[in-house]
């Protein structure tokens, strides 16, 4: 029904305003009160810190608080608010196109962007020259200038 200032409403929604020349204070905002000048919550996969302003949380993070990891993914360690890889962890991913790996049962779940599975589940890159490709990682077409051979 109503925006904070610096949002226009647009199909129910508040947008960023194509006129607001001012700009964040806080670069992890997500929601800027531009009336009061601060944050009102922060960006997806940001926090607040003890300061109340937005820093990035690790992607080795499976929880934080204030900013700080306070648990972490498997195969790493918690070490001062901080996840990093683990010593003791000898396991490493076997396939290194892999995006999303499961420590657990040792397997890839999800290729890396550029990157399919091949008919053994193991991650393959996608030709750079493909404009279109298969489920396999074969190119469908290819971009100007190149044949599909």
């Amino acid at each position: 029904m109503t925006c904070f200032g610096g949002y226009d409403i647009s199909e129910g929604k508040c947008v960023y305003s194509p006129s607001n020349t001012a700009k964040p204070a806080d670069l992890g905002c997500g929601l800027w009160d531009w009336k009061n000048g601060k944050c009102l919550s922060c960006s997806k996969r940001w926090a607040f810190n003890e300061q109340n302003i937005c820093v990035p949380v690790s992607n080795q993070c499976n929880t934080s608080e204030a900013g700080l990891c306070t648990s972490c993914y498997k195969g790493y360690d918690l070490k001062d608010g901080k996840c990093l890889y683990s010593l003791s962890n000898d396991a490493k991913p076997a396939d290194l196109g892999c995006g999303t790996w499961s420590w657990d049962e040792q397997i890839c779940l999800k290729c890396s962007s550029g990157w399919v599975f091949n008919a053994n589940k193991v991650c393959v890159p996608v030709s750079d020259l493909c404009k279109t490709h298969g489920e396999n990682g074969d190119c469908t077409s290819c971009f100007k200038g190149y044949d599909l051979k």
